[in-house]
């Protein structure tokens, strides 16, 4: 496993008018999450959406519930597991008529598996969050000031 950044702009980091007619930015929201990865660097990936899905299933007791749990479509969230199936090569959900749809034995291993991570790896990533988020406030108020 590897740590990636995701560093999402929202509209509190699109630069405003200053009362000093300069560059105003309001912070950034930051979020550090796991990325599991197959293999070297050119490996298949597996969306950190898919597993946000396997791991909501259980508590909602639809793919389509977990979705929209997260402002996904239906479809784009058979696509993310379709694609995290196809990565790991074992099915992590099936559809039984008038059930909706439910993990596999295979993707209830793997849910709670990245449960058990995320909940001992939550403290170092909310500090690592902090720390990359001061750094980032702090050069920026430095990049301001030297403007002339």
């Amino acid at each position: 496993m590897m740590q990636t950044l995701n560093m999402n702009p929202t509209s509190d980091s699109i630069p405003t008018g200053g009362p000093s007619g300069g560059v105003a930015r309001a912070p950034l929201r930051l979020s550090l999450r796991l990325t599991v990865s197959l293999g070297d660097a050119d490996c298949a990936r597996v969306p950190a959406a898919a597993f946000d899905l396997l791991r909501r299933m259980p508590r909602v007791d639809s793919l389509r519930e977990a979705a929209s749990g997260f402002g996904l479509s239906y479809r784009h969230a058979w696509a993310l597991i379709r694609d995290a199936e196809q990565a790991l090569g074992a099915p992590l959900i099936v559809t039984r008529r008038g059930h909706g749809t439910q993990l596999t034995p295979y993707g209830e291993l793997l849910a709670a598996a990245l449960e058990e991570i995320e909940s001992r790896l939550a403290p170092e990533l909310d500090a690592a969050t902090q720390a990359l988020s001061a750094a980032l406030a702090l050069g920026a108020g430095e990049h301001a000031l030297a403007r002339p």
